[in-house]
């Protein structure tokens, strides 16, 4: 890479086609498709939700960040074996993959949002729910 003025941009060869950028675009998306599945987990698991799949489930009994954070980094190790052995295709649709759980895992925070999961209704939803009542006595 060539550096101008602090900014990389990407070499590119006698053709002139870029080099390198769609490996590291992919695997850029691939690290933030992963954090963000990390975070919508943990939120879903706060929320009341549990996980699904059983080999994610068993590390979890650790605790869910200990878990969650050994899941991704096998994660992220096969991933550098997939760039190590130029198999950028599976890392690829891999981020398809990943793009569409962390829709499932918002599709389920918003569902336990909005109907008010058993745990996220304690938690929170009886705070509201005393600010509510208390207005509402106040204007009779």
């Amino acid at each position: 890479m060539k550096t101008i003025e602090g900014s990389h941009f990407p070499e590119t060869d006698a053709d002139g086609k870029t080099q390198g950028i769609t490996e590291m675009t992919t695997l850029e998306m691939f690290f933030f498709v992963q954090f963000l599945d990390f975070l919508t987990t943990l939120v879903g698991l706060h929320l009341g939700g549990s996980e699904i799949s059983p080999f994610i489930r068993m590390p979890l009994h650790v605790g869910p960040v200990a878990g969650l954070t050994a899941v991704k980094a096998l994660g992220c190790g096969i991933a550098g074996f997939c760039i190590y052995t130029q198999r950028q295709r599976v890392l690829s649709w891999a981020n398809y993959f990943f793009a569409g759980l962390v829709v499932w895992n918002l599709v389920q925070i918003l569902k336990a949002v909005s109907w008010g999961y058993p745990k996220f209704r304690r938690q929170h939803c009886s705070w509201a729910q005393g600010v509510i009542e208390a207005g509402l006595q106040g204007s009779d």
